[in-house]
């Protein structure tokens, strides 16, 4: 397309030839009304000269008049000076913008200046490869999500990709920012808060939810959902912002292990547009505690096993269009349900002894019942740039002996056995391609005859082989 510049006018110029005798055409309304207005402009033919014609050329209140597009539409024109400022009498391309964000343009991108395929085909196709975040042209490695219009048009800016063939050509936005222009969602990050307790049957007794952030446009009148490896979640809480805008997904998340969507790669569909897809990983660890401890003339031997869920987004990715892969903060978590402590103890010594409770499956979450301490806590930190899980001293099991010199409840501590409180947090590590090593953990000099041993575990739904190959575009269909 073209433009014309006329007197404090601007017009996009058609392939529409202009009538010969424009009183008897159909146009003769739209011209008398100021909505069209002829327009020299060339075009090359088919033996590659240039031709010359008188064109129907539309003006701002043929905009007004015609036109609308899709609540903070993109509107993209390769044409001459339709981006001009208010610098070299550039009122009328403003004009005209304006009149295009009046009816509905929530972005627009232009040329200050004249335009040529020269300069804008390299910015165009590298523009909406960094918009739908394709990563055919100029690709980043690894490859990148998509980014809204701004800032992509930043990362424009930085590749002189802006910049035709003088000072004063050159790729324009507007508004700035905008109020749209996203062509497909991009998710940025995930957030898993794990459910607080379950009961004695085994039962969540509240809810898992993830929390999907990301770039996602406004909400008003369109469908979206969130799904995990396929599955459609529950509960979709939509955030947004003071003008509208997505701030960020909130839903359920399954609470059976079994289920399809425990796990796996997460994407958002707007209106059937779909974003790219972070893998929620979840890691399956097990640990073995063996504990015996003679005091009081009492023997005890105790064996625990932990069966522990954990679900998390481990994944790099990018603060902005095209800037170096960043490690995601360190984040909390908690054992997701399907996570299982089972246990066995005997006790030997005077005057009868006997177990109250010699084995078991214990609920998720320490609380009281009938002045019984009962149920697990599994929780911690995973930092994936310092590779290592940090499990806090804050989980454990009831004991509770029947004619013992001292009724006592012991506490499962990561290293060993204590009292609570007398042991540090510990730390487990990640390898390079997020794997927690396997190891073993001796009691300390209070408790002696006590080894924690915990497998490898190898999560599924990895972000990538290893955590310097892993990136944030894991191939969802668009």
């Amino acid at each position: 397309m073209h433009t014309c510049v006329g007197e404090n006018q601007i017009a996009l110029v058609t392939q529409t030839p202009w009538p010969n005798k424009i009183e008897n055409s159909p146009m003769a309304v739209d011209y008398f009304a100021d909505l069209i207005v002829p327009c020299e402009a060339n075009f090359i033919d088919k033996n590659d000269n240039e031709v010359w014609l008188t064109c129907v050329g539309l003006t701002k209140e043929f905009v007004l008049q015609y036109w609308n597009f899709a609540k903070d539409a993109l509107v993209y024109f390769d044409v001459c000076y339709l981006g001009w400022d208010t610098t070299g009498g550039g009122e009328p391309a403003m004009a005209f913008r304006q009149a295009l964000q009046s009816k509905g343009a929530g972005c627009i991108i232009a040329w200050r200046g004249s335009s040529s395929g020269t300069w804008c085909y390299p910015a165009a196709k590298v523009f909406f490869d960094r918009l739908l975040g394709m990563n055919l042209h100029q690709p980043n490695t690894p490859n990148q999500r998509p980014f809204p219009p701004d800032q992509v048009y930043a990362k424009i800016k930085k590749l002189k990709l802006d910049k035709g063939d003088q000072a004063t050509r050159y790729m324009t936005l507007t508004p700035t920012p905008p109020t749209g222009g996203m062509l497909v969602p991009t998710i940025k990050s995930l957030q898993v808060s794990e459910r607080t307790y379950e009961g004695d049957d085994g039962k969540p007794l509240d809810q898992s939810t993830i929390t999907v952030k990301g770039d996602f446009g406004n909400a008003s009148g369109r469908t979206i959902k969130v799904t995990v490896n396929d599955q459609e979640m529950e509960n979709l809480q939509i955030n947004k912002d003071a003008n509208g805008d997505i701030s960020d997904l909130k839903c359920d998340l399954p609470m059976d292990s079994g289920h399809a969507g425990f796990a796996g790669k997460v994407v958002v569909s707007i209106d059937d547009h779909k974003s790219n897809a972070v893998n929620l990983t979840l890691y399956r660890w097990t640990f073995k505690q063996e504990f015996e401890q003679t005091k009081d003339q009492v023997s005890f031997v105790q064996t625990v096993d932990w069966d522990v869920y954990i679900r998390a987004d481990v994944h790099p990715y990018r603060d902005e269009a095209g800037g170096e892969m960043q490690q995601p903060d360190a984040f909390d978590f908690k054992a997701a349900p399907g996570s299982e402590v089972t246990y066995t103890f005997t006790a030997t010594g005077p005057n009868g002894l006997s177990c109250t409770n010699p084995s078991g499956t214990l609920p998720y979450g320490i609380r009281i019942e009938s002045n019984v301490t009962k149920g697990y806590v599994f929780e911690g930190k995973i930092n994936i740039k310092e590779g290592k899980i940090t499990l806090n001293n804050f989980f454990g099991y009831p004991i509770w002996l029947a004619k013992a010199p001292t009724a006592m409840g012991l506490f499962l501590d990561p290293a060993y056995v204590s009292w609570p409180g007398v042991s540090d947090d510990k730390e487990y590590y990640l390898t390079s391609d997020y794997n927690i090593e396997s190891g073993d953990l001796v009691g300390s000099l209070k408790v002696t005859k006590t080894n924690l041993h915990f497998d490898q575990c190898v999560p599924t739904h990895k972000p990538g082989a290893s955590i310097s190959l892993a990136g944030e575009d894991m191939n969802a269909p668009y």
